[in-house]
């Protein structure tokens, strides 16, 4: 397993999909969720040998270095039916 942290257009479709099989994020279209997924400073994926995504997860922060300060909201975290 790897882990990725820039998508490209196929793995973009792929936590679409991933998404609509949690029921909080059942709904948005790919539409919506593409510029979501771009527009997210940070985005994490574990990917199989096949880059397919497993998982996603994404984070708004304000990339403050000090703990006391940071201002981070991990948004969504998705596991893959496999894994879960």
């Amino acid at each position: 397993m790897d882990v990725t942290y820039e998508f490209n257009q196929n793995q973009i479709v792929e936590s679409h999909q991933v998404s609509q099989k949690a029921w909080w994020t059942q709904g948005p279209s790919f539409e919506e969720t593409k510029p979501c997924v771009e527009g997210s400073q940070i985005c994490v994926a574990p990917t199989d040998s096949m880059g397919n995504l497993q998982g996603f997860a994404r984070v708004l922060t304000n990339y403050t270095l000090s703990m006391d300060h940071a201002i981070s909201s991990c948004r969504d975290i998705l596991v893959g039916a496999v894994y879960a």
